[in-house]
């Protein structure tokens, strides 16, 4: 059944918990590529690093360059 599926891009979590672990369950033994796209991605602008809390909770680091700033200021300059 899900031969045809090589990977699942989500955009946003359901208010439903259980439909978010449903859908967190299925990649891995599937061999099924899992991605996830935070909202708000004006501030995941830099470099990123993924960590995991405790060995279970993903946390995002962003690290601002300072290319990015230097883009902001000449951007607000004009």
């Amino acid at each position: 059944m899900l031969d045809h599926i090589h990977g699942i891009i989500q955009t946003e979590l359901y208010a439903d918990e259980a439909r978010n672990r449903e859908i967190l369950e299925l990649p891995s033994p599937n061999h099924i590529l899992y991605r996830f796209v935070p909202g708000n991605s004006e501030l995941f602008v830099g470099n990123i690093e993924v960590e995991l809390f405790r060995a279970s909770i993903p946390v995002i680091t962003v690290r601002q360059t300072a290319l990015f700033r230097m883009g902001q200021n000449c951007k607000t300059a004009v």
